[in-house]
């Protein structure tokens, strides 16, 4: 690819993941990317990626791109621990994805379009995310698993995948806690921010397991 093609296919790539995370995938047309990245050619995004599937697939692969560095050199951190302790592994975890965040120029919109994903429930958004984010959920379960052995595999999977959801959708809406009804939350610097995040999830994911269905009955 040449120097021409590799520049409108950044352009076009980084259009989408704006419009994307503000619009989300199925409100966003072919042609408003191609406006928005100043393609001349108005097939430019069928040409580059093929549709609008191609083009999330290849945000998704920029994502892993930026990610990766960040969780391999966390993972190594984590295994010089002498005694690693779950705090650790959610910072191991977490880390890279508040690093993006705060650090990379298109962080925030990447942390958007997760969650957008996660909310507008669009079957082949969720696939994607499921095979290019599949190999770290499943090597943070075998690592909690380990250390986390008494707490049944089935909640550990569910408590998992919901302090995640949890980090993903806090970011993707970090502005909303300068103007909360309980006033402005958002006064505290990111290592702060973040770890509160683990001392919350570390306290979700290891706390008792109740079995009972007595919760979610009412007396009408």
């Amino acid at each position: 690819m040449n120097e021409d093609k590799a520049d409108t296919r950044q352009k076009l790539l980084l259009a989408a993941l704006n419009l994307f995370a503000e619009q989300g995938i199925d409100g966003v047309s072919m042609r408003t990317i191609n406006s928005m990245a100043g393609a001349k050619n108005a097939s430019a995004v069928h040409y580059h990626f093929g549709s609008r599937v191609g083009i999330l697939e290849a945000i998704l692969q920029y994502f892993l791109e930026r990610l990766r560095p960040l969780k391999d050199d966390a993972l190594q951190w984590y295994l010089s621990q002498p005694e690693p302790q779950l705090r650790d592994l959610l910072r191991t975890t977490l880390s890279p994805l508040l690093t993006i965040y705060y650090q990379d120029p298109q962080g925030k919109d990447l942390i958007r379009l997760l969650a957008r994903i996660h909310l507008d429930g669009q079957p082949e958004a969720r696939r994607l995310v499921n095979q290019y984010m599949g190999e770290m959920l499943q090597q943070l379960d075998a690592m909690l698993t380990d250390l986390l052995p008494d707490i049944p595999k089935d909640v550990l999977r569910r408590r998992i995948l919901v302090s995640l959801l949890t980090v993903i959708h806090c970011l993707s809406e970090m502005e909303w806690l300068s103007e909360t009804p309980l006033g402005d939350l958002q006064n505290v610097s990111p290592v702060g921010m973040f770890s509160g995040f683990l001392d919350f999830l570390a306290g979700g994911i290891t706390a008792p397991v109740s079995r009972t269905e007595d919760d979610f009955k009412c007396t009408l």
